[in-house]
């Protein structure tokens, strides 16, 4: 049976998902070969927190850290540089969404951050961390790489020639 995609012009969308793990990178091997042009990637990583160890992380005197609920802030002042916000411990391993704002990116913050969650879900009782990631965003993906998050699952979206 033929699959209707949605078109745009003479290009059309569709998505491969779930089926490039670690243990099946032929698949895209197979798509790219077949003409298929990967455009998009979105990975899920997880990280056992039994095996993570927190490092001492350097933070300059007027930052200030907030925890507030299921959310860590950095400051400086009354100025929110970045936050990480992450589902409730008692639904699983806890979902973490970070975020620096544009102007203060490549100073360290998200690193500070990181540290400063993972410890903070340690102690709430978390075994296991998720986040889910857009493959171009290679400052988050060495972000989770520099604390052992590993890849899970991968999505991607794929273009071709209708």
């Amino acid at each position: 049976k033929m699959a209707e995609y949605p078109t745009f012009g003479d290009v059309c969308l569709t998505t491969g998902s779930g089926v490039l793990t670690p243990d099946n990178v032929d698949a895209l091997l197979w798509f790219r070969e077949a003409g298929f042009k990967v455009n998009e990637c979105y990975y899920f990583m997880k990280l056992d927190l039994s095996k993570h160890q927190p490092s001492e992380v350097k933070t300059s005197a007027d930052l200030t850290f907030r925890l507030k609920e299921r959310r860590i802030e950095v400051t400086k002042g009354d100025e929110v540089l970045g936050r990480i916000l992450w589902s409730p411990v008692e639904e699983g391993a806890p979902d973490i969404n970070i975020y620096v704002e544009h102007k203060h990116r490549g100073k360290g913050l998200g690193t500070i951050l990181m540290n400063e969650t993972l410890k903070e879900l340690k102690k709430q009782g978390a075994e296991t961390v998720e986040v889910g990631v857009d493959g171009n965003n290679v400052p988050a993906l060495k972000l989770y790489r520099k604390f052992g998050f590993e890849m899970e699952h991968t999505y991607f979206y794929i273009i071709v020639k209708c």
